[in-house]
């Protein structure tokens, strides 16, 4: 069963002021069976296979909702805008797994019925904030100006590391657009330059403690938690050149520079820790 849902909203009290809202509804119902009936013949067994029977239920639920309130006006040869905006994400995932084999009778569909049992599950909740303030300078249609500010927060965080900021800057001039230009055949020629910061979020498990069960019932430690994990960051840096020649043939340039710092990296651990593993923040590329 799948059920979706959204709703918008947008006011504009004024010609240069406006308000929007919205929100979606996401949610999947999966229950899931698979029987194997004792006897039959299978790929492993074709005098009669032992009898199987697996039984999944889950649910993942996702809302999602945002506000902002924009502006945009004209001040003689300038027009400016900027928008402010905050985003909600919340995620709730379930699921339960049980199997049966070696079915004591056949065609009986029953876990209760199956001489070796094994269960699972699975229950996982993400929740996430962030906040964004842009702004826009257009100057006669020749210098463009552009910025963003992002502050994020989220449950994949680790608790000590729950608030990061995220920026993003563009200056462009279209030197074409200037009446002393005197190629008139080029009808566009811009340049531009930009810089900005992005994250990749840590995966749910990571800042936990973690650990393995055997068969027997044994316990062992997997993986240290760290309450200091935070997202990976990837920094920008990018220049090009735009050109038009007669309204027909266009060109693009462009150079770009990528740094990603905070890399989340699986580092071994010594011995004497008592745990294998722990994600850290380790790694750089370029």
């Amino acid at each position: 069963i799948r059920t979706l849902g959204s709703a918008d909203l947008r006011y504009t009290p004024r010609s240069w002021l406006s308000a929007d809202a919205n929100m979606s509804y996401d949610r999947s119902d999966i229950d899931d069976s698979f029987f194997l009936n004792r006897g039959l013949k299978s790929e492993n067994f074709a005098t009669g296979d032992p009898g199987s029977l697996t039984i999944d239920n889950s649910f993942d639920s996702a809302i999602n909702a945002s506000g902002s309130v924009s502006v945009l006006k004209s001040f003689g040869r300038f027009t400016a805008r900027s928008t402010a905006r905050a985003l909600l994400e919340t995620e709730d995932y379930q699921l339960a797994t049980a199997s049966g084999t070696n079915f004591a009778v056949g065609g009986v569909p029953r876990l209760d019925a199956a001489l070796s049992r094994t269960s699972s599950s699975t229950k996982r909740t993400i929740r996430s904030e962030g906040y964004f303030l842009t702004g826009g300078l257009d100057a006669d249609s020749r210098l463009i100006l552009d910025g963003l500010v992002r502050r994020d927060a989220s449950s994949l965080f680790g608790p000590g590391e729950q608030w990061h900021t995220y920026y993003r800057g563009s200056v462009a001039y279209r030197l074409a657009q200037e009446p002393w230009w005197p190629w008139r055949r080029i009808n566009e020629f811009k340049l531009r330059a930009s810089q900005g910061t992005a994250g990749t979020r840590p995966d749910f498990a990571d800042q936990y403690e973690t650990y393995t069960i055997s068969s027997n019932g044994t316990l062992a430690k997997s993986a240290l938690g760290n309450r200091f994990l935070k997202p990976e960051t990837a920094k920008e840096t990018e220049f090009g050149l735009d050109m038009i020649l007669d309204n027909r043939f266009s060109l693009q340039l462009s150079q770009s520079h990528v740094r990603t710092t905070d890399e989340l990296v699986q580092i071994p651990l010594p011995g004497a820790v008592g745990y294998t593993t722990q994600w850290q923040n380790a790694g750089t590329v370029v």
